[in-house]
């Protein structure tokens, strides 16, 4: 069965906390004679994230309206991981992005601001290192932050300037899909997710029309 992805837009879910992060999905076997613990990896790890949204009036309805798409566990999520710390670049595109002719839609708002640097060098499937040229908006990268690539969201562990715009990053996990120079990278790292559970983010309201569902989604490692 082929399933639904679904695109959740960047400025409907205002988050409330951050707490995306890796499960190794490592089982313990046990202690050996010489005091080790003994460490199994079980299956491949995978990025798993409960965040607190915060909904108002319409909001609750376009929500829901996500919700019925994926039908419950059934569809794909594509999310952008909120990291407020590993990312506090304020966003010089309040109203978004306008046209080259600087005009804005007719609703008087421009295109969603989604920064992104570039691939300076191929890298293959499984590398712990990447060079990145950053030169389209000029932003260095920073150590914690989540970046992705083709949907596959990596964090990083260390950043080194080689040159004006030019940073080799440490990653990990290690890069799920081959890299070709040129290829986009995400500054705000974005994944493809299904819900934990059939009734996850059910946004229930009273009257004031306020609701703060928690969702929970684990990462879907199959393309």
């Amino acid at each position: 069965m082929q399933r639904p992805v679904i695109t959740i837009p960047h400025g409907l879910l205002r988050h409330l906390n951050c707490d995306w992060g890796i499960d190794w999905r490592g089982q313990a076997s046990g202690e050996s004679n010489a005091g080790i613990t003994q460490i199994v990896n079980t299956a491949f790890p995978r990025w798993m994230g409960s965040p607190r949204i915060h909904l108002h009036n319409t909001e609750i309805a376009q929500w829901q309206a996500i919700r019925a798409q994926a039908q419950g566990q059934v569809g794909i999520y594509v999310v952008q991981m909120f990291d407020p710390v590993g990312f506090p670049v304020a966003n010089p595109f309040p109203s978004g992005v306008p046209f080259d002719t600087g005009q804005p839609f007719s609703t008087g708002v421009g295109f969603e601001w989604d920064p992104v640097c570039t691939a300076e060098q191929d890298a293959s499937a499984g590398a712990t290192q990447i060079r990145v040229n950053t030169t389209g908006e000029g932003i260095a990268p920073n150590v914690g932050q989540i970046m992705s690539h083709n949907d596959w969201p990596f964090r990083v562990t260390w950043v080194l300037e080689v040159s004006a715009n030019l940073y080799d990053l440490g990653v990990q996990m290690p890069m799920r899909s081959a890299i070709t120079a040129g290829d986009i990278i995400h500054y705000r790292g974005r994944g493809r997710f299904e819900a934990v559970e059939g009734g996850m983010g059910n946004a229930a309201y009273e009257h004031q029309k306020f609701s703060r569902p928690t969702l929970q989604f684990r990462e879907v490692l199959t393309r």
